[in-house]
């Protein structure tokens, strides 16, 4: 089924989004300036970035990093098993919510 390997993508990616912003924000960076950086081809870059940096306070760079590693895991569990991915993403996010 394709909608779990899709769900898996979006999550890792606005993971890697958040530890993104929260790296840049550490060098003084506007949004604007985070927004050009990382996301050119969206319309409002800086907004996208800002409420993106709204969600770095609820995380560590540590805890980012173990996520995704955490999320590449299962990514590499759901091709190489039979495992049930949709369960693995519910188990994910109870472990990542407490």
């Amino acid at each position: 089924d394709l909608i779990p390997h899709v769900l898996l993508s979006l999550i890792a990616t606005n993971f890697r989004s958040i530890l993104q912003v929260k790296i840049l924000e550490k060098h003084n960076l506007s949004d604007k300036e985070i927004g050009d950086k990382l996301f050119k081809t969206s319309k409002n870059s800086d907004y996208r970035a800002k409420k993106i940096r709204e969600l770095t306070i609820n995380y560590t760079q540590e805890e980012l990093y173990n996520i995704l590693i955490d999320l590449a895991d299962i990514d590499k569990l759901s091709k190489t098993t039979n495992i049930d991915l949709l369960q693995e993403i519910e188990l994910f996010i109870i472990k990542n919510t407490e």
